[in-house]
C-alpha cells in the first residue's frame, strides 16, 4: 500500500513537472509569436514607407506629363496642340519627352514632328524632330496594352536631354506633324513630358 501511495506520488510530482515544462514552452511560444508579429508589423510599416518614398520621388521629379487625344485618331496636318508648365528652377537639368500612343495600324516605322518651343519671354525655338516608333524588323518600341494582344504602344521619346530652361516663367511646347500627309491616321494621342534630369 505505501509503495502505491509512493508511486502515487512520483506521478504526481512527474505531472507537476509535465505541466510546468508545457507552460513554458507555451508562454515561449506566445512570445516567439509575439515577436514575429512584430517583426511582421515593423517589415509592413518600412515597406509602406519605402513605397511612399519611392512614389514621392518619381512625383517630384515629374514636372509637367499632358496628353491629348488625336481628333478621330487621325491627325490633322491642321491640329496643333499646346502644352504649357511652370519652371522654377533654373539650375537643374531636366529631360524633354515626346508621347506618342498609336495603334498597330500605324503604316510607318517613325513620326515626324515641328516642335515649336515658347520661352517666358517670347522668344521661340523650332525643331523638326524625327520620333522611331519601330526597329528594321517592325517591331514596335512602345510599351504595349491590351489583354489578348498589342492593338496601342505607347512611346516615350527622348527630345531633350539634361536641358536646362534658362528663365522662370511659363514655357509652351506645340506639336505639328510634319509626314507628307496631310491626315495621318491611327494616332491615338501625342503628349510633352519634362522630368527632373536624374543623375545616376
Amino acid at each position: 500500500m505505501r509503495t502505491g501511495r509512493k508511486k502515487s506520488r512520483v506521478v504526481s510530482r512527474e505531472s507537476r513537472v509535465a505541466d510546468t515544462r508545457h507552460s513554458s514552452l507555451t508562454t515561449h511560444d506566445s512570445a516567439l509569436n509575439t515577436h514575429d508579429s512584430r517583426l511582421a508589423t515593423h517589415y509592413s510599416l518600412l515597406t509602406t514607407l519605402l513605397f511612399a518614398f519611392l512614389l514621392s520621388s518619381c512625383s517630384d521629379a515629374i514636372v509637367h506629363s499632358e496628353t491629348r487625344p488625336v481628333p478621330g485618331s487621325v491627325w490633322d496636318r491642321g491640329w496643333k496642340p499646346e502644352y504649357s508648365f511652370e519652371i522654377t528652377d533654373t539650375i537643374s537639368q531636366y529631360d524633354t519627352y515626346l508621347d506618342v500612343r498609336h495603334t498597330g495600324s500605324y503604316a510607318y516605322s517613325e513620326i515626324y514632328l515641328f516642335v515649336t518651343l515658347k520661352r517666358p519671354d517670347g522668344h521661340v525655338y523650332i525643331d523638326t524632330v524625327q520620333c522611331p516608333l519601330s526597329d528594321a524588323n517592325g517591331k514596335w518600341y512602345g510599351k504595349g496594352l491590351g489583354f489578348i494582344r498589342s492593338e496601342r504602344f505607347d512611346a516615350h521619346i527622348l527630345y531633350k536631354y539634361g536641358n536646362r530652361f534658362p528663365q522662370r516663367g511659363r514655357y509652351s511646347v506645340t506639336l505639328e506633324q510634319a509626314m507628307r500627309e496631310e491626315k495621318l491616321e491611327n494616332v491615338i494621342d501625342v503628349g510633352v513630358s519634362v522630368e527632373k534630369h536624374l543623375t545616376k
